[in-house]
């Protein structure tokens, strides 16, 4: 059964949905919202973080960004979520393709849909 999306702008200071120059439109976010398949968590706390995944059954993380292997993806997995991110250094570190999730090319929307 599919299960509402839940969008969260960051955790902590993480600048924000407004300020990203890759932001979702205001407008289709209203639009999907009011069919109840998408809900906007803007910022949580990071005590929420456990409770948001115990009740997932994917994470997505898109960035292209450098990073090291992210914590975020460590906590899906030990909520045994299944991994959708980019085959950037550190966030592929989490992913084995087929297994756990899948490993996607960098800024590419179509795949990751």
């Amino acid at each position: 059964m599919f299960k509402t999306l839940h969008i969260i702008n960051s955790l902590g200071d993480g600048g924000g949905i407004d300020n990203s120059p890759d932001k979702i439109d205001t407008f289709d976010l209203n639009v999907w919202q009011s069919e109840k398949n998408v809900k906007f968590l803007g910022e949580i706390k990071m005590k929420d973080v456990k409770i948001l995944l115990a009740n997932s059954d994917i994470f997505v993380l898109s960035s292209y960004y450098r990073e090291g292997i992210p914590r975020s993806s460590i906590e899906a997995l030990g909520s045994s979520c299944a991994i959708l991110t980019t085959n950037n250094l550190g966030c592929n570190k989490t992913v084995i393709n087929g297994f756990n999730g899948y490993c996607l090319p960098i800024k590419n929307h179509i795949k990751l849909a």
